[in-house]
């Protein structure tokens, strides 16, 4: 893929496995400390927002795995809702 200086640069990265997106940030921050990588850019944090996609990327991921397989792509898991706080009498 194209990379140029005064644009952004990528990295292509794929996988069908999803529990490779379901690192923990405090095991890629022991991961950094066990294998001394020092950079100024990367970061646990960035790692894992490096993966977020915009939502219209997103929806277009999704139609693509629709139209492929011919079922519903399966979404993302949603972030657990927090507990409703009882009220107090």
């Amino acid at each position: 893929q194209p990379c140029y200086f005064g644009g952004p640069f990528a990295l292509n990265w794929a996988s069908d496995e999803a529990a490779h997106l379901a690192i923990a940030e405090s095991k890629l921050a022991r991961r950094r400390r066990q294998r001394g990588i020092e950079t100024r850019y990367w970061t646990p944090a960035v790692h894992l927002a490096a993966f977020a996609l915009p939502g219209y990327v997103g929806q277009v991921v999704h139609r693509a795995i629709e139209a492929a397989s011919g079922r519903p792509a399966p979404r993302a898991a949603k972030a657990k809702a927090r507990p409703k706080a009882k009220a107090r009498a």
